[in-house]
């Protein structure tokens, strides 16, 4: 039977969550679906979890086991593999809805959309939801171009690969390869390959991927931030690099890396601030000064970004101003917009 789905779920010690990552998969059509577990060289139960599941349904579920080397190294060493119309990716501590899982598969025979939309949750370790994400549109379940849904914001500019299941074929002569050994690559996954979308479609769903945001040694648990914000400058400066070498100012893709960078620096200095990872500073001066030079209109951009409704200012720019100083103070109301998110959203966990 031809494969409709492949499901891709990077795992590095996740034995505590992947049983039911991959229970949350076993659906009555569970033969149109292809499994592809990647075992970054986990140190726990992980891989015999993995292969426990692939020896009960050896059609759908296949595990690779392979020496770590971070989040983008399992992508590519799973994409080149896979046989699905659909590819997707699953992070290893989530889970989908099994019955709305069940009601996607069932209809992507008759869907062609290079690009798939479906909303996603976020859920606490309790499993209870903490917020809903990507609104309804009027267009949803309608097949409309990459320019049409970007000009009538059916593009929702915060989705991130949660959201995201592509058409396998958009991969064709692209030449994919998320960057490895660093994390964050999945803001990789929602950028790049859309150099070839050039339809989308926004399905008219309950959500499916349950998000699980809060976890203790997650990329962004405060303990772990500072040994990984380097990883976040890599990232930006491949972004930048990206940016840089496309040509047509005028495309989508231009639009959307131009975003995709805003949106990537202007967290990057959040987080420096609030978390006071001062020895960051001179590469964060040196980078935004090359953006200046390099790219006017993203660093101008930047004075005028909101991070949530309870901060409608610029901490980047009261920051530059400054004059990048490690004494800079975080303004009193950006203590309190702080507070106002944490206690409504619980953000404790992942990278845009």
């Amino acid at each position: 039977m031809e494969k409709q789905i492949s499901i891709i779920i990077p795992t590095y010690n996740m034995e505590a969550y992947l049983g039911k990552c991959i229970e949350s998969m076993l659906i009555p059509e569970i033969d149109q679906v292809e499994i592809l577990i990647v075992n970054d060289g986990s140190k726990d139960r992980s891989s015999e979890i993995a292969h426990h599941y692939a020896n009960l349904y050896p059609n759908s579920i296949k595990v690779i086991d392979k020496e770590n080397g971070n989040y983008g190294s399992c992508i590519n060493a799973a994409l080149p593999i896979t046989t699905g119309r659909y590819v997707k990716v699953l992070d290893a501590d989530d889970t989908f809805d099994t019955q709305v899982f069940s009601d996607f598969v069932k209809i992507l025979p008759d869907n062609d959309a290079d690009l798939l939309f479906t909303r996603y949750v976020q859920v606490d370790e309790e499993g209870e939801v903490t917020k809903l994400l990507l609104k309804p549109h009027a267009l949803q379940n309608q097949k409309i171009s990459i320019d049409r849904a970007i000009t009538e914001h059916v593009w929702y500019p915060g989705i991130t690969m949660h959201g995201f299941t592509y058409k396998r074929s958009i991969f064709d002569g692209l030449n994919y390869h998320q960057t490895t050994g660093i994390s964050f690559t999945d803001s990789e996954w929602v950028c790049y390959p859309l150099r070839n979308v050039k339809t989308v479609k926004q399905l008219d769903f309950p959500p499916l991927y349950k998000y699980l945001l809060g976890r203790e040694g997650q990329t962004m648990d405060p303990k772990r931030l500072e040994a990984q914000f380097s990883h976040l400058l890599i990232i930006i400066n491949r972004l930048i690099d990206e940016f840089c070498k496309e040509s047509e100012s005028g495309s989508v893709y231009f639009h959307i890396l131009r975003y995709r960078l805003v949106r990537a620096i202007y967290y990057t200095y959040l987080l420096l601030i609030t978390n006071r990872i001062d020895k960051f500073i001179p590469q964060i001066t040196e980078m935004d000064h090359n953006l200046k030079n390099l790219i006017p209109e993203v660093y101008e951009a930047l004075d005028k970004m909101r991070y949530t409704p309870y901060i409608p200012f610029s901490i980047v720019k009261s920051f530059r101003k400054s004059g990048y100083s490690p004494k800079y103070k975080i303004p009193r109301w950006v203590q309190v917009g702080q507070k106002l998110v944490q206690s409504t959203s619980k953000l404790k966990g992942k990278f845009f």
